[in-house]
């Protein structure tokens, strides 16, 4: 095409992704071998990519051999970041070329209106990965440079959706998964593009110093993905009996079939992985390496749940049905010791249910929300009258009101993100409150500021229990 050149399905069918990545492949044949003799033709295809940038950024997803000019309005989902990646690579190779103003246009289009502007939603975009790692870790000074703050932000999204999808496939690959929902398979080529969005993020976050905090994170990601990768790819097992079991062995299949991207995009992630494998030293994993609320809310939210006010009130009925003091010793002592145990099994209770601390967290949350709710709602029962029951049918409504589902639920999470030392702190200024408040004080006055004590705290768990599911959302 005059002094351009395109790769395609044929003289007249110019595929704009396929001269791209076409592009970034001979820009690394050159890089391995130092061979030149591909350089024209190299600038010729890269010009024939500028000429598809338009102005804004936005890159035309097919070029009109009949009107040579690319079509306007004609975008795709893969090819801007393709694009992307391959003008960086000649902007690296051949730095005097006309490629530094078509590649910040694109740069910028991409973290910037890009997916809003062609109505794309929060893509997932593995080429654009590569296009940024290429921007600022490709390991040449002269040509490496910082990214934007719009491309740091980008970046830190695109981690976000990379990191959360795997956290997703995890948890659908772990015993719970099947139960909550269902099977589900992905392609090969699915495993590898996810792979190769999170290792090229990795470069770029050991490259710059403002995504630097992502690095272990996305780090141990691409572990977890590789490994699973791993296991999804066929064996010998799974060749076993097959006519030709050499075509199966070492494939990714879906449905019993597999693509060439399958084997293509996987195996590409994981040789990316293995400098990042062979470089990092798994700890064993330890309940404290998520992003955990503070120790302050989770107090505030726990002393909440026991709800002191409560308590009081109840051990008042009880007094005031004519209970013995001994029904209230068997129920508080009771619920101290179920709290206790909650507290001291959460971490080998959450590692046997292989459920994550922030994934707890939010149902913990869920709970103290419910319980929050139904506090401020719910009628406050009068005084018992009647058959006076034993000590320990009193006991055991006195020690369920305390130690309720969110209490518990509460309890195990606070204890497997912040230790078992904290659930005894909010035992114990529960307990001090309670002993306040269940002193004996002229009745109709104690009992009207006691129920607006106990609404008042169930407001406070309500907040606390929600800001707890953020918290467990934001660490996921």
């Amino acid at each position: 095409i005059d002094d351009q050149a395109a790769a395609g399905d044929g003289p007249d069918k110019p595929s704009v992704g396929a001269t791209a990545l076409l592009v970034a492949g001979l820009a690394q044949r050159r890089d391995q071998t130092g061979d030149a003799r591909y350089d024209d033709l190299l600038e010729r295809m890269g010009r024939f990519l500028v000429g598809q940038v338009e102005p804004s950024g936005a890159v035309s997803a097919r070029y009109d051999i009949a009107t040579r000019a690319p079509v306007a309005g004609a975008y795709s989902i893969y090819y801007t970041g393709e694009v992307y990646w391959a003008l960086v690579h000649l902007q690296r190779l051949f730095p005097d070329g006309p490629w530094s103003e078509a590649v910040e246009r694109v740069a910028a289009y991409v973290a910037g209106p890009r997916d809003e502007a062609e109505d794309m939603g929060h893509v997932r975009d593995h080429w654009a990965a590569y296009g940024m790692s290429e921007t600022n870790a490709s390991g040449d000074a002269a040509h490496d440079r910082r990214l934007t703050a719009n491309q740091i932000e980008y970046a830190r999204h695109q981690a976000e959706i990379s990191g959360t999808t795997v956290r997703w496939l995890s948890q659908e690959a772990g015993p719970w998964g099947l139960v909550v929902r269902g099977r589900s398979e992905l392609r090969g080529g699915g495993y590898g593009t996810i792979g190769e969005a999170l290792t090229r993020l990795w470069r770029s976050a050991r490259a710059e110093p403002d995504l630097a905090d992502l690095r272990d994170s996305l780090g141990s990601r691409v572990l977890c993905l590789a490994a699973m990768t791993l296991d999804h790819q066929a064996d010998n097992d799974d060749a076993a009996g097959a006519p030709h079991p050499a075509r199966i062995t070492g494939a990714w299949f879906k449905g019993g079939e597999t693509r060439m991207d399958d084997q293509q995009h996987a195996l590409s992630a994981l040789l990316q992985s293995i400098d990042i494998v062979e470089g990092t030293t798994p700890a064993a994993p330890t309940r404290g390496d998520h992003e955990r609320p503070t120790r302050w809310l989770w107090l505030v939210a726990l002393v909440c749940a026991l709800n002191p006010a409560r308590t009081a009130g109840a051990v008042r009925r009880r007094d005031a049905g004519g209970r013995a003091s001994r029904a209230v010793g068997w129920g508080v002592g009771g619920a101290v010791v179920a709290v206790l145990g909650a507290a001291f099994v959460a971490g080998p209770l959450l590692d046997g249910l292989d459920v994550s601390n922030p994934a707890f967290r939010v149902s913990a949350g869920a709970l103290g929300a419910l319980a929050g709710i139904v506090g401020l709602v719910r009628r406050r029962p009068a005084a018992d009258q009647g058959t006076e029951p034993s000590s320990v049918a009193a006991g055991l409504r006195i020690a369920a009101t305390i130690a309720s589902a969110s209490v518990l639920g509460l309890t195990i999470g606070a204890a497997a993100d912040r230790g078992v030392a904290l659930v005894v702190v909010a035992l114990v200024i529960s307990a001090a409150l309670t002993l306040a408040a269940a002193a004996p004080r002229p009745g109709a006055v104690t009992s009207t500021v006691l129920q607006l004590a106990e609404r008042a705290t169930a407001a406070v768990l309500m907040v606390a229990s929600v800001l707890l599911i953020v918290a467990g959302v934001m660490a996921v």
